[in-house]
């Protein structure tokens, strides 16, 4: 199982043959400097920037052990959103991993601890079909220990 992100130019050494961009070279630090910027200001505007659509996203039986962990040591943005089909309301932690561009989205039906001012997603993060629920698809993620298991 790999996570991977971007190739973005030629000053990876493991890429044979980078494909060119339109704006020339730039620096891993410069795009991470623009992802944490983006992350930053949709958080502090209790907004969203479609580039964290870019994300990682884990199913988790409850949130509050994810912002306990990460709330204070990185750079998160809080979500909330509805299951239209089958009503019901759900919540993502989205967490910048390290400053760089590697974005993780925790998401759950069940939190306590997340920030009052949180995106209100218009658009579901997930599509379930009616009768369907993340329990039923995504096998159960044992989070509800004290955090140290996170």
């Amino acid at each position: 199982f790999g996570l991977h992100t971007i190739s973005y130019n030629s000053s990876a050494p493991y890429i044979e043959h980078p494909t060119l961009r339109p704006i020339g070279k730039i620096s891993i630090a410069t795009i991470e400097r623009h992802v944490t910027r983006k992350l930053e200001a949709a958080a502090a505007a209790g907004g969203y920037d479609a580039l964290l659509d870019f994300n990682t996203g884990f199913w988790v039986e409850d949130l509050d052990p994810y912002v306990l962990r990460f709330a204070n040591n990185s750079n998160t943005l809080a979500l909330e959103w509805r299951d239209m089909i089958n009503g019901r309301t759900y919540y993502s932690l989205l967490v910048q991993v390290a400053n760089a561009f590697y974005i993780l989205e925790f998401m759950s039906a069940k939190q306590t601890l997340l920030q009052a001012r949180r995106f209100l997603s218009n658009m579901p993060r997930f599509f379930f079909k009616v009768g369907q629920f993340p329990e039923n698809i995504f096998p159960p993620l044992k989070d509800t220990g004290h955090g140290d298991g996170v």
